[in-house]
């Protein structure tokens, strides 16, 4: 590592990643920030882009209002445009105010950062250190523990953090060498937060026994982010040999092949892949034993906030909690406007021998329900009338859907269940003018289930 840093390590360590068409500088006011803005500043003419700032304002700390003014003063005596934005980072009830805070301070960037462009931010050696020793204090896996990348895919640009090779005091060393004023944010040595009490009591005796432990910590880091790679890597394998055909869906006899640590890092890759909340780890043992492992014909759901696992006919589903739905709705649907309901939109198109025969279709209305249970439906084709219970086994459709699918009934007949089936007394005869109906944006289930029984 280099003793001293430089605006020329900085110009080596962008110029090392994609070029983008504009550099943002993460401006908060404090030393980190400031030295990577003003080292910006010293190579913007050898960038491939041009260079910018933006400052978040909190809106917390009665001092923000003049730390912003701080930020805009710095940034015009240096020429670089900034931007500042305020949000509203009070936390919610239970939430802890430096996560709540540091979430809402990344969308707000996330969302400002352009196509291809880099976001720059601060973090350096000793936040590194700092990161892992508090996932390792969560009890984080790989993923976890890898700490901070250098770069990454972030809104749709990047953020890349070009100070990590170096210290905090290599970086206070540039701000002194160049006489530099910044901001010294109280928050940051409350040690009320964990990530101050690990900085200010435990890491500086650590130190004391193991020189040179915040460089350490980092190529554990480094050596975490590798081994995650190769368990996303092996993840990606299993799960197309387990999915059943939608990506919320796995065949569970391909899944018990696996190994139990395997199938709890695919189960851990597939609810990342579908973005929801992941498991702890007494929840991935209870997914083993009361959803996997649950008997062939028992229909469990294993839930926590915001996720939902089931488990049917030898498929295991995931996906949010189900929205509330009410099954006694009746709908009166016009049906050349599309109908958006609680899960899915209903739309016809105009045609002829296909789908339901416009004339038993009053003024170009039917009426939308829900199951309740004892309807009946010949399908087109078929010469016998079946009940719903039977033609949804049939199709594999889990029975917490079928509830939800709706049944389009004419004068008080049921014509056809969405665009599954169409009573054949309803159905539109060659050269007929007819209404094609589609169900769009159905749970990904229904198909996912049909498709494991064909």
């Amino acid at each position: 590592m280099p003793e001293a840093y430089s605006a020329e390590h900085l110009l080596a360590s962008l110029l090392r990643w994609a070029p983008a068409p504009r550099y943002c500088v993460a401006y908060s006011g404090g030393v980190d920030s400031h030295v990577l803005l003003h080292a910006a500043c010293a190579i913007a003419e050898r960038l491939p882009g041009t260079l910018a700032a933006i400052h978040i304002d909190h809106g917390i700390h009665p001092d923000s209002a003049s730390w912003a003014r701080h930020c805009e003063a710095v940034c015009g005596s240096l020429g670089v445009p900034l931007t500042l934005q305020r949000i509203d980072a009070r936390p919610r009830s239970g939430a802890s105010p430096e996560s709540f805070a540091r979430k809402l301070r990344y969308l707000a960037l996330g969302k400002w950062l352009g196509r291809g462009e880099m976001l720059l931010t601060g973090h350096h050696l000793d936040d590194q250190a700092e990161t892992l020793l508090l996932q390792l204090c969560r009890g984080a896996g790989p993923s976890g523990l890898s700490g901070m990348p250098a770069l990454r895919p972030y809104g749709s640009g990047w953020l890349a953090r070009p100070l990590l090779p170096f210290s905090r005091e290599t970086i206070r060393q540039y701000a002194r060498i160049h006489s530099l004023e910044w901001i010294d944010d109280t928050s940051n040595v409350d040690p009320r937060f964990d990530r101050n009490f690990l900085r200010r009591e435990i890491i500086p005796r650590l130190v004391q026994r193991r020189p040179g432990l915040p460089a350490v910590l980092a190529r554990a880091a480094a050596i975490q982010s590798r081994a995650a790679g190769l368990l996303a890597e092996l993840a990606e394998e299993d799960f197309a040999g387990c999915r059943a055909g939608a990506d919320n869906v796995l065949h569970l006899e391909q899944l018990a092949l696996l190994s139990e640590a395997r199938r709890n890092n695919l189960i851990h890759f597939w609810l990342k892949r579908l973005s929801l909340p992941l498991p702890a780890a007494a929840m991935l043992e209870r997914i083993q034993e009361e959803v996997i492992g649950a008997r062939m014909d028992a229909v469990p759901c294993l839930a926590w906030p915001g996720v939902e696992i089931r488990r049917y006919r030898g498929l295991l589903f995931a996906g949010p909690p189900l929205r509330t739905h009410d099954r006694r709705l009746v709908v009166s649907w016009r049906v050349d406007e599309p109908l958006q309901l609680a899960d899915g939109m209903l739309t016809a198109q105009a045609g002829t021998g296909a789908g339901i025969r416009r004339l038993i279709c009053p003024d170009d209305r039917l009426e939308v329900r829900f199951r309740q249970g004892g309807e009946r439906l010949r399908p087109a084709g078929s010469t016998h009338t079946r009940e719903l219970k039977h033609l949804f086994q049939e199709r594999g459709i889990p029975p917490w859907l079928r509830e939800r699918i709706p049944l389009l009934y004419s004068r008080g007949r049921l014509a056809a269940v969405a665009d599954l089936w169409i009573d054949a007394s309803c159905a539109a005869g060659a050269g007929e003018e007819a209404w094609r109906i589609a169900w769009s944006g159905a749970p990904a289930s229904i198909s996912a289930g049909a498709a494991s029984v064909e």
